[in-house]
């Protein structure tokens, strides 16, 4: 079999305005081409999905339509499983009733353990030892002391491998040496 020639010049010899540019196979309207640092794909090719996790939360989230009462609404799947599991507890079904429990229990412990940590400072009790820190600071602060957070970093270090004894030390030096230590709330 023999190629198949193609007549004519390359694309970029006749002008659009030229009455002899016939417009065929290979050779497009020239208003109708792509412009210099113009892309055909802009978006580029979807990226696919890192892991199924993310698969199937983009996949509730997804929007669909949905027939209710003779009206379309448009849901997100999640919203839509949401109201079939509560429907479905509705008519007695057991299974959906404990799963809709467990799920509420554990959404309900993960917000509870959010806002607890999400307490303002000002809400937690401020005790001897927070109160003593903060003198402690006070008064190196008013002295002109240097704090030097090396040195902080290492006597801690020190201290956790020294035994249990509340007795200072060789090793410890700069902050650590003159704060109490930290205790949890």
């Amino acid at each position: 079999m023999s190629k198949r020639q193609r007549t004519g010049s390359p694309l970029g010899a006749d002008e659009s305005g030229s009455a002899d540019y016939e417009v065929g196979y290979g050779r497009p309207p020239r208003a109708t081409r792509f412009k210099p640092g113009q892309c055909g794909n802009p978006k580029g090719r979807p990226k696919k999905p890192k892991n199924l996790n993310d698969a199937v939360e983009r996949e509730l989230d997804r929007i669909i339509v949905v027939r209710e009462g003779g009206r379309e609404k448009r849901l997100t799947k999640r919203e839509v499983m949401s109201r079939q599991l509560v429907d479905a507890s509705c008519r007695g079904q057991l299974g959906a009733t404990r799963l809709l429990l467990r799920e509420m229990s554990s959404t309900a412990a993960a917000e509870a353990a959010l806002s607890s940590n999400l307490m303002p400072a000002s809400a937690q009790p401020i005790d001897a030892t927070d109160r003593q820190i903060i003198a402690s600071f006070a008064a190196m602060i008013r002295a002109g002391a240097q704090i030097d957070p090396a040195a902080a970093l290492n006597a801690r270090a020190d201290d956790d491998d020294a035994d249990a004894s509340d007795e200072p030390g060789p090793q410890r030096q700069g902050l650590a040496a003159s704060l109490p230590l930290p205790t949890c709330h």
